[in-house]
This record gives structure tokens, sequence and C-alpha cells, in this order.
């Protein structure tokens, strides 16, 4: 039978293998049927989150020096200009990657599960009826009392919104486990035969790879970083969300002069706000045709949305698409998997036989951006990029009607429908205030919320270790030879011992009543899992950025920290993770491009090298371009100085008769 839970489960949520992590089971009930079969759930009904294989430790840093990778700065005409350098290392070899959709095409789950419609009878109270496609067993009352809760009458319309669990079996939990386990040898496999590590097993072996892909097919795996730079853990099957809306139509003709009706969607999609304007369409018509067919017209036009082009986001790329208001942020994903669409639409075109490929002309040309001048006039074309990146753009056919439907294209666990932190915070401090008189916006107040947490948490770790010489809110140790000496050290950082004093003891009662809130540990199994999956396990890259932003250090110190952050960083998500501890909102990548400015010769060069790897990064790339012009100069006046230096050694050499190989130029440069 069903259950409304009073909070949302935590759905992101396993304990990472470092860490065991006590598992609660919540009393619900547990006959609430699936609407898939297992194996579909499974596979099929969300987004897997796997966790990152164990790092080995000749992969703890991925200094391409370890790996006889020739350095980045080297003469090239390519520094002689303020843009951004070309895309030509491993960045460009990560943008190549085939992209993943959160809602791949074909898919067998579906969008909306259910759809519900309860009135209020004069003599019974709550009624449920009508429940399609199937019925949810259980108690049909408690789920009618939930959809017209108390004085719904007294208002013409309103919106809520509760929650549906379904518990576990231990065999769906098992089945769910070695499926799991399954996937993560598959994935395994594939990277060991792509490094030559495993040999080819001849016909069987293809056989077994052909099923192999038929299960990533299925699944939408794909071998991409940001499958395995996922948080794991799923406690038990998702929620279904419920969304609401009760309406009141007064008529004279019947008991008390008004007709009550409430229709829900279910949905195991935590953006359920998007399905407002349907279900004002759909219950509008409900009244002038209360039968199943008008549910069964809604049913099927929710979930013929397409939401295939909606490329998947890792967990530190999503962090950088909520911290930021660049509308252009991953725009690239979208346009990838837009040009794999592309390129199946003209195979599939191929296939067929047609003989139509030529004359296809909406297959040929570019791609346009939704809303400019390009994307009017170009009528013929069939996909176009999202004006903002930070939603999709898709439309639901109800009645005939196209439906503008935007869908949150980051979305965080637990993060559940619309909501507005200016309507919420509008009485409190001055700081705030202003913000919103100045009409800065919803995501502005946002990073501000996001950035006042993230420095409380940071200080409350601090605070623990000050008191009780230890803390839970801080995971991690101090890899011998990983960190220079003056790059070494954790958490929050103050200006002066006087101001951290000062913060610490004005925070004793909010971290001592934080401490004891259901908040404070599952933030806990948060970072436990975060952690799991992060690069960098040795390095506190917030305390070096900090310590660079806030506190005077000496030449030594800041290159300590300036050729730590030069050596460590060079992957994808590694950079993601700078980029996460430095947003735009903070200045972005100011304080470590005053790295260019540095005394010592060795620290320009090499944070001019981490600059040019950022600026060829996809979200990198306009962090650089926010960077002022004064430091643009300084970076091309370093590399016009690399350059010149590298032609006088290059020259001398000559002269002495000796001819070096490229290798040992680069080596040298």
């Amino acid at each position: 039978m069903a259950a409304a839970l009073p909070y949302a489960s935590r759905s992101n949520g396993a304990s990472s293998s470092n860490v065991s992590l006590p598992h609660h089971r919540r009393t619900s009930l547990s006959s609430f049927p699936p609407s898939r079969t297992p194996s579909q759930i499974s596979y099929h009904s969300r987004p897997s989150r796997s966790p990152h294989p164990p790092m080995a430790e000749t992969d703890r840093t991925s200094d391409p020096s370890s790996k006889s990778k020739a350095s980045s700065i080297e003469p090239s005409s390519q520094h002689s200009s303020l843009s951004a350098p070309r895309r030509t290392n491993e960045h460009h070899t990560h943008s190549q990657k085939r992209p993943r959709a959160q809602y791949p095409r074909g898919s067998y789950a579906n969008h909306v599960e259910y759809i519900l419609v309860a009135s209020f009878d004069i003599d019974r109270g709550p009624v449920m009826e009508h429940q399609y496609p199937v019925a949810i067993t259980g108690d049909e009352n408690m789920l009618a009392e939930l959809m017209l809760p108390d004085q719904a009458h007294a208002r013409n319309q309103d919106w809520t919104m509760f929650f549906l669990h379904k518990d576990s079996s231990p065999e769906d939990e098992d089945e769910e486990r070695k499926a799991k386990a399954e996937r993560k040898a598959r994935r395994q496999r594939r990277r060991d035969k792509a490094a030559g590590l495993l040999p080819d097993d001849g016909a069987e072996g293809q056989e077994n790879d052909e099923d192999e892909e038929d299960d990533d097919l299925e699944d939408d795996y794909t071998d991409d970083e940001s499958s395995d730079g996922e948080p794991d853990g799923e406690e038990g099957a998702p929620l279904i969300y419920v969304l609401n809306l009760v309406n009141t139509k007064h008529d004279k003709s019947v008991k008390r002069g008004a007709i009550v009706k409430a229709m829900a969607i279910c949905t195991r999609h935590p953006f359920l706000h998007i399905y407002k304007p349907l279900l004002l369409l759909a219950l509008e018509e409900y009244f002038k045709s209360p039968v199943p067919e008008t549910l069964s017209m809604l049913y099927d036009s929710v979930n013929a949305m397409d939401l295939s082009l909606m490329p998947k986001l890792s967990f530190l790329e999503r962090n950088l698409l909520l911290a930021s208001d660049n509308k252009d942020l991953f725009v690239e994903k979208f346009e990838r998997i837009i040009q794999m669409r592309m390129a199946e639409d003209r195979a599939e075109t191929t296939t067929e036989g047609s003989g139509e490929r030529s004359q296809s002309p909406q297959y040929t040309g570019g791609i346009s951006r939704a809303g400019t001048k390009a994307h009017f006039e170009g009528g013929h074309s069939t996909y176009s990029v999202a004006r903002d990146t930070h939603e999709f753009e898709s439309k639901v056919m109800y009645k005939g009607i196209p439906i503008p439907i935007k869908v949150p294209t980051a979305v965080m666990p637990e993060t559940v429908g619309d909501f507005s932190l200016i309507k919420l915070i509008q009485n409190f401090s001055e700081a705030h205030a202003k913000s919103i008189a100045a009409r800065h916006g919803e995501r502005v107040i946002r990073a501000k919320w996001r950035g006042w947490v993230n420095k409380f948490t940071r200080i409350a770790a601090q605070f623990e270790e000050s008191v009780y010489s230890t803390s839970a809110l801080y995971i991690g140790g101090h890899e011998p030879g990983l960190a220079l000496p003056g790059a070494s050290g954790h958490g929050y950082v103050w200006p002066d011992d006087t101001a951290k004093f000062k913060e610490l003891a004005g925070n004793v009662t909010r971290i001592e009543g934080w401490r004891n809130t259901r908040s404070y540990y599952s933030y806990i199994q948060d970072l436990a899992r975060i952690y799991a999956v992060r690069p960098l396990k040795g390095l506190d890259l917030a305390h070096m950025h900090d310590r660079l932003r806030m506190q005077r250090l000496t030449p030594s110190q800041s290159k300590d920290i300036y050729l730590t952050l030069a050596k460590h960083i060079h992957s994808y998500e590694e950079i993601c993770l700078l980029l996460d501890v430095a947003p735009e909102s903070q200045a972005g990548l100011f304080y470590i491009a005053l790295g260019l400015f540095h005394k010592d010769r060795e620290v320009r060069f090499r944070t001019a090298d981490l600059l040019e790897r950022i600026s060829e990064h996809e979200a990198g790339q306009h962090w650089w371009k926010s960077l002022s012009q004064f430091e643009k100069l300084a970076y091309k006046r370093i590399r016009r100085e690399v350059e010149a230096d590298s032609t006088r050694a290059k020259t001398e050499k000559e002269a002495a008769g000796f001819v070096l190989s490229p290798v040992m130029e680069r080596m040298l440069s």
C-alpha cells in the first residue's frame, strides 16, 4: 500500500567503498506497484550513478611529465595572440567523446508514471475517481485525502506536492546490486581492451562484445568520464514525485454550490514543475469531459515529450553550471549530441534506401542557435541549440497545441520542483536585500546563498578540529610529496588569527545546533560519496585558492602554491574541480592569473602553462574570457619570452655544431 513521506528520501545516496554508512529503512507501504518490470526499473527508470573505480597510485596525479608528455610551454605561433589557444591536447580528446543523453531516445522509461483524479463527495468525503494507466494498489482514501487537503474548497485553485515511496524487497536489492556490478565490470573490460591489457578472444569474444554493446545501448552507457565521476548510491527504488492541482468550480445546481476536483501527475523526475501548464489544461478539459480518455490523452502527450537531446552532465559540470550565469556554458555538449542525432538520421535514411539523402538540406547545414536571426531565417533546420544551456527547451503536443517546456539541465539530488530564494529571504539581512533590490536575479541570489552555505560548512569543520581535535566534515589526508611545503594545509582560510577566533566565536551556537540535526549527518554521508569520485583526493584546492585570495603570502609560499597547482591540474575533471573553487562570481581566475607577475621565472612560466590548459577546457574558456586585458597582455608577454628563449637556445646549439631532435628541443623549452 502506498504511503506519503513527509520528506524526500536521499535519491542519490549509498555509502562509498571507503566509508561504511548505516542504511536506514523507512516505513512505507510495500505494495506500491512499479509500472515496469524489475529489469526495466533497474535499467531504464533513471540514469545510473556508478562509483568511480579505485584510483591506482600511478594515476594519483595526471601530470603529463610523469607520462613522458612534452610540456605545452614551447614556441608556437598560437601564443602570440590574446585569444585562447586552440584545443590540441587531451581536452580536445575529451570533447570528441560520445556525449550521453539524460533521457535517451528509445528508452522504456516513461516521463509520467500515473495520472490520478480525485473529487470531493459531500457524503463520502474525498474519493478517487480515476487512476491511469493502472490503479495504485493501496489505500485510495489516503491518496484522495492527500490530493484534496483541508480547506481546499476555500480557494478556486491550489497546487500541492507530495511524494510516494516503495520499499524494495531483498530480492530486488540483490538484483540491482548484481546488475550494477555487471555494468561496472563491463565498462572496466572495455577500458582494459582499449588499453591493450586484455587479449582478443576471437569469435567468442566478439559475440560477448556485441552482447555488451546491446546492454550498453539499453542503459545508454558509453565510455564517458562522467559515468564514473558520479556519486553512487540509491536507497531502494527512487521516489515518485506527485504534482497535484486542486480546482473549485462554483455551481449552484449541486450541493453546497461547488464542485471540487484534483488531478495529479506522478513522475520520477524531480523537476515536476514543468507539468503545471499541462495540468491546468487537462483539468479544465476533465471538468468538461470526465472520462478516462481525457487522462489517456494527457498521458500519451507528456510521455511523447522528447528529451533525448539533453546531455548528461557530471557532478562537477552540474556544479559549474548552477554557479554560473553564462548562457553558453557547455554549449559544445548540446552541439555534439545534435550532430550525433543528425548522423543517425542520415544513416537511417541511407539504410532505408530512400535515396533522399541529397534532398535533405536540413542535415547538411550548420546548427543554429534558438532565438537567433539565423534560426528564424533557416526555417528548414530541424535541430537548434538552446538559447540558454541552463534549460533544455522542448514541446508537448496536447490537443494539437504545442506547449513549450523548459527542463533544467543541471539538477542536484533532493532539488524538487521550482523555488525562489528571493521570495524566501526578502525579510533577511541587508546584504541580500540590496542584491534583490538591484534586480540581480534568482541565479545570483542562489550563488550567494550557495557560497554562504559552503563557507559555513568549512567553518564548522575548522571549529570541530579546534575543539574536538578532529572533524567528520573533512575527509582526506596529506600525502607526502603531493604538495610542496608552502601549499600544504586544508580547511577554511582567514586573513589572520584575530578574524578566525572572532568568526568561530560568533558561530558557536549555530554550529553546535547544526551538529544535532539530521542535516549534519546527511552532509557527512554526501561528503563520503563525493570524495569517492573526486579527483585530486590529497589536495585541498579551495584552501590553496583561498590563501591566494585572502592572505598576504611571501614569494616562496605563493611559489609553492602556484607550482603545486600547475603540477597536478591537467585532466578535464581536475580543471573542473579548480573552476568549482574559483567561481566567476568570486573573481574567477584573477588570483591564479596573478602568478603571471610573480618574481620567480619558473612560476610565471608554469602559471602561463596552467592558464593555457584552462583556456582549452570547455568551461575554462569562459573563465579565460573573463580575465582582464592586463592579465592577458602579461600572458602574451610571457609567451613571447618563452619563444625568444627557445629560439636563442636553438641558435646557440646550431652555432656550436649540435643538432637537437624535436623531442630534445621540447624538453629544453
